[in-house]
């Protein structure tokens, strides 16, 4: 069960990324399932970042992230996803989770394919603040997570 839900979690950051994700309120029991509820609560906090500000800026986030930490490096797909994006024939919403593991991009690439610049460390800070306030919730012991933290 552990890698279905692992699965499902991965499943759920890229449909955030794609701005296809279910509310968060509908799938937090299953992305919890298994108990690794610090996993759980990141792709939860992007979700919930991604409702309460910018979703291309949380969306540009996740696109770095899979690019990066994601796969072995593929220079040969990172050439063609380059050149994809500086001649303007990729656009965010068009991009995968396979299609950006192990690229490698820089943030002025992922600059391009949102559409416009931000602040990652600002905008790492804020969703880490969500993540934050998830964790400390439950480590009270209440009801993780409330109605209110995910409508919020």
């Amino acid at each position: 069960m552990r890698i279905h839900i692992e699965f499902a979690r991965l499943a759920y950051g890229e449909q955030v990324m794609r701005c296809t994700n279910r509310p968060v309120e509908m799938v937090s029991d299953l992305l919890c399932m298994d108990g690794e509820y610090e996993k759980a609560h990141k792709w939860i906090a992007l979700a919930i970042a991604k409702r309460q500000g910018d979703p291309d800026i949380i969306r540009g986030l996740l696109a770095y992230f899979f690019s990066n930490y994601t796969g072995k490096p593929n220079l040969q797909r990172r050439r063609y996803l380059i050149e994809q994006i500086e001649n303007r024939r990729l656009h965010l919403k068009d991009c995968s989770y396979e299609m950006l593991a192990g690229t490698c991009l820089s943030w002025d690439h992922v600059f391009q394919l949102c559409g416009k610049s931000f602040n990652p460390t600002r905008e790492k800070e804020r969703v880490r603040k969500i993540f934050d306030e998830l964790m400390a919730k439950k480590g009270e012991g209440s009801s993780w997570p409330s109605k209110t933290d995910l409508m919020s």
